[in-house]
């Protein structure tokens, strides 16, 4: 599981359009702004069905092996200014579109998004910067936007797991990583390790998002797990091993399959909210074949509170779909949280088959 500082331009516009500045390096020297200066316009985001995604930009990672941790990759995006260094934004779950043979899905997904503009290319043209680097040449700037505007959706991530930091935190480099610097420019990048994940989370106010931080431990949290069944398939397609990561956190067209088997809700309740909604494993993740991990029949659309009982085997589903419940719920609890509905409609087929295993191997009784 990779986790990567990476430095990224200074942006004083919250990195909803450029600002201008003086740039070290790179693309951004050369033209007087840099893709990533969008980073959190409202327009780099996109639904595919039930999910919604974030796109960004950086600079690459030169010769790292992304296309293989497809998925299973951590962003930290720093920034320096007068001296310190901050962090701006954080994705994880990240897929990379860097490579040539990428180039049509991120013109499509760049046309898709509207990020070939004339009205994006007008928040560049109208920076000193931008002018200066081309020589005023207008015409020559609206060559090198058009050529290049497909890099700037060069990242992809599941929308609740990217944590935009419109007030940048500062960061301590000496006692994150013993150094007096962290990497700077944005060509470069510095491996780091999950606990140093974590410590850089712990610096981000609750204030920035406590739902999205909460979002992204867990994520860490699980992200071995993923990591090691992903290696253990290392043999599959790449197609494969994507899908085996989405599946693994409820996302991508396992989710997608698994809503739409429950007419986009809750197979329970009925609740339509797609950000309370988790498409859960029937048969335990750790206990199924690939087959059978990304079998949408081995998933049940819960409710959040109905996903995490049963995951933990404290419900289950009789053959008919009545709900059973653990004697260790209360009937307070029972009360309070509307547990004992059965599903909305009776299972059958191999639906049925991984309802059975879950009562006779997960369910607690």
């Amino acid at each position: 599981m990779p986790y990567f500082f990476k430095p990224v331009v200074w942006n004083s516009e919250g990195y909803r359009r450029p600002s201008g500045g003086r740039f070290s390096s790179g693309f951004p020297k050369e033209n007087g702004y840099g893709h990533e200066e969008w980073n959190n316009a409202p327009q780099l985001a996109y639904a595919d069905g039930a999910d919604r995604f974030k796109v960004f930009h950086s600079e690459g990672l030169g010769n790292q092996d992304l296309e293989a941790q497809a998925g299973l990759i951590a962003m930290m995006l720093i920034a320096s200014h007068k001296g310190s260094q901050f962090l701006v934004g954080i994705a994880a779950g990240c897929t990379p579109l860097m490579t040539e043979a990428d180039r049509p899905a991120r013109v499509k997904l760049a046309q898709r998004l509207g990020l070939n503009s004339d009205a994006m290319a007008e928040e560049a043209w109208s920076l000193k910067s931008v002018r200066d680097a081309y020589d005023n040449d207008r015409r020559a700037f609206v060559r090198k936007w058009r050529a290049d505007f497909h890099w700037l959706p060069n990242w992809t991530c599941p929308a609740d797991l990217y944590l935009p930091l419109f007030e940048p935190v500062a960061l301590d480099p000496i006692s994150l990583t013993g150094k007096k610097r962290l990497v700077a420019m944005y060509g470069s990048y510095q491996p780091v390790d999950r606990a140093t994940f974590h410590q850089v989370l712990a610096r981000v106010p609750a204030s920035a998002g406590q739902a999205t931080i909460e979002r992204l431990r867990a994520w860490a949290g699980s992200a071995t797990e993923i990591t090691h069944d992903v290696e253990q398939a290392s043999s599959a397609p790449t197609t494969v091993r994507a899908a085996l990561v989405q599946a693994r956190i409820g996302q991508g067209a396992y989710r997608a399959e698994v809503m739409a088997a429950w007419n986009h809700g809750c197979a329970v309740t009925g609740c339509t909210i797609p950000e309370l909604l988790r498409a859960s494993h029937i048969r335990p993740w750790a206990a199924s074949n690939n087959d059978q991990r990304l079998d949408s029949e081995n998933g049940l659309m819960l409710a959040a509170h109905l996903d995490a009982l049963f995951d933990r085997g404290l419900i289950s589903f009789e053959e008919d779909g009545r709900m059973i419940v653990a004697e260790s719920i209360s009937t307070e609890a029972k009360v309070v949280w509307g547990i004992g509905e059965g599903l909305r409609r009776r299972p059958g087929g191999r639906l049925a088959d991984y309802l059975a295993y879950h009562r006779e191997r997960v369910f607690v009784g």
